[in-house]
Order: C-alpha cells, then sequence, then structure tokens
C-alpha cells in the first residue's frame, strides 16, 4: 500500500478550534444563527434523525474579504433543486452518463454508492504507471472519464512547493495519460493537497469546470500564520489546461460537491461547534462564499482527514470516519424536498458497511447525479 497523507488533524476537536479572523469569512460573517440550538445556543438534544433550519442562514456580509456583492448564481442559499423532474438527470446527460455517487478508497479503488439502495459496486481500480505518489482525490465527468489527483515525490524544481499530478483513464482501460503535472501555487498559496469536484457551467451544463480546495481534512477556521484556504479552478477545456486560483477563504480544509446546474458545495468544521459541520456554497466564477449553513448534526468524524462530501437528488452525503475506523454516511435534506420546512440529518447505518478494506477518502457527484429525488 502506498504512504498516505499524514492526518492533518487527529482530534475533531483539533479541526475546529475558535482561532482568530485572518480577514475573509468567519462563523459570524452574515450567520444569524446556528441551526439545531436553541436561543441561549445550547446544542438540541437528538437521536436518530435530527433537523436543522437551512432558513435561520442569511448571505454572507458582501464587506467581507472575498466575497462577491453579486454573482450569477444569486444570493445566498440556492434552495432551488434545479431543472431536474422527477428525479430525472439534466436534460443533456445521455443514459449511460455515471449518474451516482462514487467514492475513491484507502486501497485505490472507485466504487459507486447508491445512496437509495445503500449499494455500494466495484468500478475499477487505480493502477496507473504514470502515479508515483499517491491519488488524493478523484472525479468523472459525463463520459466515464475517470481523473485522478496524486499527492507525487517532491522534487527541487518548484521552489519548495509540492508536485501535483493529474492522471486520466476509462474504468476497464488503464490506458492512462497524465494531464497535468507541476506544483500549483499562485498569489503565495500552494495546493498540496486537495479535494476535486467537478461543477457544469450555469449557461451550458456540458461544460464542466475542475474544482480544487486545499487539504480535505475535516476543515477548521484558520489564524496567523497559517496560509489562507484555496479554492482552485481549472478548465478541462483549455488546450493546456492549468489550475488558476478562485478565490481564498478562512478555511483550511474542505470536501467539495458540484452539480449539474451550476452549484459548487462545501463543508467544513464549526467554529462555534467543535467537531460538528457547516455546509458552504460557493460562487464558481469568483470564489466566493455565498453563504454558509452551520448542522451541528452532522459530525465531522474523529478523524477529520477522513471526511468526504457528495451530492445526490437534491440532498448532501457526508462519509466520516468514526473512532473505531467505521465509515459513517450521513444525508442532508438540503431541498426540504418534503416540504415539512425541516432540512434533517439522518445517518445511513447500512452505508457504514464497506464491502471493501480500510476507510474512504474522497468523494464525487458527477454532473450528471439526478438534482431532485426520485418519485
Amino acid at each position: 500500500m502506498r504512504p498516505r497523507l499524514p492526518l492533518l488533524c487527529l482530534t475533531v476537536a483539533a479541526c475546529s478550534d475558535p482561532v482568530a479572523d485572518v480577514g475573509g469569512l468567519s462563523e459570524g460573517d452574515g450567520t444569524t444563527a446556528v441551526p439545531g440550538t436553541d436561543d441561549s445556543g445550547t446544542t438540541a438534544a437528538s437521536t436518530g434523525t435530527s433537523t436543522t433550519g437551512v432558513g435561520e442562514t442569511a448571505a454572507v456580509d458582501s464587506s467581507s474579504s472575498g466575497v462577491a456583492e453579486e454573482s450569477d448564481t444569486g444570493p445566498g442559499l440556492v434552495l432551488d433543486v434545479g431543472s431536474g423532474e422527477s428525479g430525472g438527470v439534466t436534460d443533456d446527460c445521455d443514459e449511460d452518463a455515471p449518474a451516482l455517487i462514487h467514492v475513491l478508497t484507502v486501497g485505490d479503488e472507485i466504487w459507486s454508492f447508491d445512496p437509495i439502495a445503500i449499494e455500494y459496486t466495484f468500478v475499477t481500480a487505480v493502477d496507473c504507471p504514470q502515479i508515483e505518489g499517491y491519488p488524493i482525490g478523484f472525479v468523472i465527468d459525463r463520459s466515464n472519464l475517470v481523473t485522478v489527483l496524486s499527492a507525487e515525490p517532491f522534487v527541487p524544481d518548484f521552489d519548495n512547493y509540492p508536485p501535483m499530478k493529474l492522471t486520466q483513464f476509462r474504468p476497464g482501460d488503464l490506458d492512462c495519460e497524465e494531464v497535468f503535472y507541476g506544483a500549483i501555487e499562485e498569489n503565495g498559496t500552494s495546493l498540496d493537497c486537495a479535494d476535486l469536484s467537478l461543477v457544469s457551467m450555469i449557461d451550458d451544463p456540458d461544460h464542466e469546470r475542475l474544482f480544487a480546495h486545499s487539504c480535505t481534512g475535516g476543515g477548521f477556521v484558520i489564524g496567523d500564520g497559517f496560509p489562507l484556504g484555496s479554492l482552485f479552478r481549472l478548465d478541462p477545456q483549455d488546450a493546456e489546461p492549468d489550475f488558476a486560483l478562485a478565490g481564498t477563504n478562512d478555511y483550511s480544509s474542505v470536501p467539495l460537491a458540484g452539480t449539474g446546474d451550476g452549484r459548487l458545495f462545501g463543508a467544513s468544521g464549526s467554529q462555534d461547534i467543535p467537531g460538528s459541520t457547516r455546509i458552504l456554497e460557493f460562487d464558481q466564477d469568483t470564489g466566493a462564499i455565498l453563504a454558509t449553513t452551520p448542522v451541528p448534526e452532522i459530525s465531522l468524524g474523529d478523524f477529520g482527514a477522513y471526511f468526504a462530501l457528495a451530492f445526490y437528488g437534491g440532498d448532501l452525503y457526508t462519509f466520516g470516519l468514526s473512532a473505531e475506523l467505521g465509515t459513517v454516511v450521513t444525508r442532508y435534506d438540503w431541498d426540504d424536498d418534503d416540504g415539512n420546512g425541516e432540512f434533517e440529518v439522518t445517518e445511513l447505518p447500512e452505508a457504514g458497511v464497506l464491502p471493501f478494506a480500510g476507510g474512504i477518502l474522497a468523494a464525487a457527484s458527477p454532473t450528471c447525479i439526478p438534482l431532485t429525488p426520485a418519485g
């Protein structure tokens, strides 16, 4: 087994303790209340299925660093679940386009995950000779092309920035192609570990762009002396694809999930309630954080470096790692599809029974995943 990235934070508390604001978004910027708490700030007790109030979160103050005053995705939370109807994918997706969540395992395998049937199915192994290091993130595009991001052995050619590589192949055909190699650095920030996500252009769903956010370590607010969290963007249609800095923020680590109607979500640790989660929504053009939604019912797990985010059918799914090294999968009712005004968080206990060895390093949401619930 290849060596793994060191855990960025060995306990959840280390991932989410409050520290100084460094000029970007902090929990107090535009957040009017923390869902799941009463007026005194005491966390509401819950067992099994719990609820949180998305409507309690406001758009961030546009005066905050890195936050745009306007964007194509609109201000604040985007609760419209898109153009799909009856659980269908976007209209321009082929029938054989990938339409399930996919996960990357510690054993360098990719499996699909059906969150309705709660079933994992083996897709492919990651065994490209071009990958000299180890995979840390991946995506699958609408044509079933897999793109893997790997951390590569250090070389002195990049001014002490760690080299990264993008390698592409199709499941069942390990005729791999290296499409990017280099140190990802701009404006004094770099990408030395990251999560990936494909996101459709809002006006052109078939045009997917690739996003990466620095270190998927479960997320925590960073303080003085640490580099800002970085969101990078790459357009695979460019003649020479390269990462460009889309924006910076106060979150050291953010796993990403994109949609076929142009939304880009992230998950990070909560400053106010250590160990819990907040959902971010990014403007894909500016990198600005449009809104934060604290969801204290979702635990980052006991090892923040093993935390992944995915989208399916209008909901967000998180994959964490428990103290017993088991996988914890939760579904967050992002779109309130039942119309009850509550945004439930439900743990999927069967989803933690993995048919493969080791845990889950990353998750991918192909942009042909259904935008709305089935039925």
